[in-house]
C-alpha cells in the first residue's frame, strides 16, 4: 500500500504543478532505509522466501523500524513528522504482535478478503499478519479499517498507516514544490 500511495501522491503533486525534476533532486536523508523497507516488506508479502516466524518478525517490525528511521531523518520536511508517527504506530503494533501486523475479522470479511486469506491467518500460517477476533487493545492500532480501490483491489489498513499516507502526502507536495508547499513555507515563515 505504501508504494502504490505514494506513486499516487506523486500524480496527484503533478497535478498541483509539482515538478518531477525537483523531487529527483530533492535530497532526502536516508533514502536507503526507505527503499531497504520496501524490499524487505516486498519479499515477505509475496512468499517467495520460507522463513521461520521469528526471523519474519523481526525483518518485519525492522522495515518499519526503518521508515521511522528515515522519516526522523528528514524531520525538516513538512509531513515527516506526521509519517515517522505513523510508521511508529505500526512498529509497535507489529512487535507486540510477535513481529505481525494485527488484523480484524471484520475488517478482512468487509474487504472481501477473508474467502481469499481467511484460513491461513487464522491457522497462523501468514508471516505478516496475524488474526485478531474478539476485544483486544492491538485490534485498535492493527489493520482494521478497510477499502476497496475503483480497480476492485480490496485492502486492509491500521491508523498508523493512515497518518503514514497523509504524511507522506505534504512530504511530496513539498519535495515536488506545489502551490501548497508554497502556502506551507510562507505559512512557517509568517510563524517564526
Amino acid at each position: 500500500m505504501f508504494l502504490s500511495t505514494t506513486i499516487l501522491w506523486i500524480l496527484v503533486a503533478r497535478l498541483c504543478g509539482g515538478s518531477f525534476k525537483k523531487l529527483a533532486a530533492a535530497e532526502i536523508r536516508g533514502a536507503w532505509m526507505i527503499f531497504a523497507s520496501l524490499l524487505v516488506r516486498f519479499v515477505l508479502y509475496g512468499g517467495w522466501l520460507k522463513l521461520d516466524s521469528v526471523t519474519a518478525g523481526v525483518l518485519h517490525t525492522g522495515s518499519f523500524v526503518l521508515l521511522l528511521f528515515a522519516f526522523a531523518a528528514n524531520w525538516d520536511i513538512h509531513g515527516m513528522p506526521l509519517a515517522a508517527t505513523g510508521s511508529l504506530l505500526n512498529a509497535v503494533a507489529i512487535g507486540a504482535s510477535g513481529g505481525r501486523m494485527p488484523v480484524t475479522r471484520a475488517a478482512l470479511e468487509a474487504s472481501g478478503l477473508w474467502e481469499k486469506i481467511g484460513k491461513a491467518l487464522a491457522a497462523g500460517e501468514s508471516m505478516t499478519h496475524t488474526l485478531v477476533e474478539g476485544p483486544s487493545n492491538l485490534a485498535v492500532v492493527g489493520d482494521c479499517f478497510w477499502f476497496r480501490l475503483p480497480w476492485g483491489t480490496p485492502n486492509v489498513f491500521s491508523a498508523g498507516d493512515v497518518l503514514l499516507m497523509i504524511g507522506m502526502f505534504f512530504a511530496i507536495m513539498e519535495l515536488m514544490g506545489t502551490s501548497l508547499r508554497r502556502r506551507l513555507v510562507k505559512r512557517r515563515r509568517a510563524t517564526g
